[in-house]
């Protein structure tokens, strides 16, 4: 995200055990590798070389990037706006105790999350059933009940 989610708690200042902070001096390129972040490509890579429960330092490292050319940074850092102008359209606030915090939906973002993935097909050379492959991973439980709509 490109934003400080909504967070208040008497005792801390921020969501340490849910955000991390990744910085980068260029603004279209952090774009672009935040819209990789949130795509079902890295969710199938995570999913079979991390740890399955919180995205590491190492996890973003050791991705295999490429070279994005212009093309491809310019479309994934404008489906990244859209993905965080949906993200926070379609966010609540969660209260537990004395904690408020700002809760995310993702899949109601998927068809965004699809067209990231299809620019990064592109980029990485995926076929059309690599494609089909990896939007649909793990769909059922990635969707919930929105899948039944």
């Amino acid at each position: 995200m490109d934003f400080e989610p909504y967070f208040k708690s008497p005792t801390s200042d921020r969501s340490m055990h849910h955000f991390r902070d990744l910085r980068m001096v260029d603004e279209k390129i952090s774009k672009y590798v935040g819209a990789l972040l949130n795509s079902s490509l890295f969710f199938l890579w995570f999913d079979l070389f991390g740890n399955n429960r919180n995205i590491a330092g190492i996890d973003i490292k050791t991705f295999p990037l490429g070279k994005p050319n212009q093309q491809l940074t310019e479309k994934n850092s404008s489906l990244f706006d859209d993905l965080i102008k949906s993200y926070q359209e379609n966010s609540t606030k969660l209260v537990r105790k004395d904690t408020e915090l700002q809760q995310f939906y993702p899949s109601y973002s998927k068809p965004i999350i699809d067209e990231i993935d299809k620019v990064l097909a592109a980029h990485y050379g995926f076929t059309d059933e690599e494609l089909d492959f990896i939007i649909n991973y793990d769909i059922k439980y990635r969707m919930g009940k929105e899948l039944d709509c």
